[in-house]
């Protein structure tokens, strides 16, 4: 009774199943962030309908290994809602054992951490500009350099004349000269 107010009173989605994982209770918050009602749940095991098809393989065989040797495991998964639309979720799953220490349920954290997920994509593709920003910054100063390089050993060099008078410039403005020094 307590535990039931407990995970009907939490945001996270609360799932409990027996030793061979196949739902027996879901909380609200379930309800509310898959969009399945419990009896649409109840007798079911969560990553034969909530696991996205187009999740990574490697998570679900982690999982299913942990729970095989009844272990428990924190990990990300993308999952899918009734409505077919994907969220992703911080999933802790624990085994529950007996007073003998036999394994008798899991229960199953899930958060929604779609929102984070999505900043972190925008983080690293912001990364990723700034990145290539850099790295033709870096090109460009190379070539700079080259340019500067060539300009410095060129027999080519500048100088300030004395200031003259000049129809274009004005009388008291100077003006630049290339001259070839041989």
């Amino acid at each position: 009774e307590r535990f039931e107010m407990v995970a009907d009173t939490t945001n996270h989605s609360v799932v409990v199943t027996n030793k061979n994982g196949t739902i027996l209770w879901v909380n609200s918050s379930f309800n509310k962030l898959t969009g399945y009602t419990n009896d649409e749940a109840i007798g079911l095991k969560p990553g034969h309908f909530l696991r996205a098809p187009e999740s990574d393989p490697a998570i679900g065989e982690a999982i299913t290994s942990a729970l095989a040797q009844g272990k428990g495991i924190d990990t990300e998964v993308l999952n899918m809602r009734k409505d077919g639309t994907r969220f992703w979720a911080s999933l802790e799953i624990r085994p529950h054992f007996d007073a003998k220490g036999n394994l008798r349920h899991y229960v199953g954290v899930e958060r929604d951490i779609t929102e984070d997920k999505q900043a972190e994509a925008a983080l690293e593709a912001n990364r990723r500009e700034l990145q290539k920003r850099i790295t033709d910054l870096q090109g460009a100063k190379q070539e700079l350099e080259k340019e500067r390089s060539k300009l410095a050993s060129s027999p080519v060099s500048f100088h300030m004349p004395k200031k003259q008078p000049n129809r274009q410039t004005g009388p008291n403005q100077s003006f630049w000269l290339p001259s070839v020094t041989n």
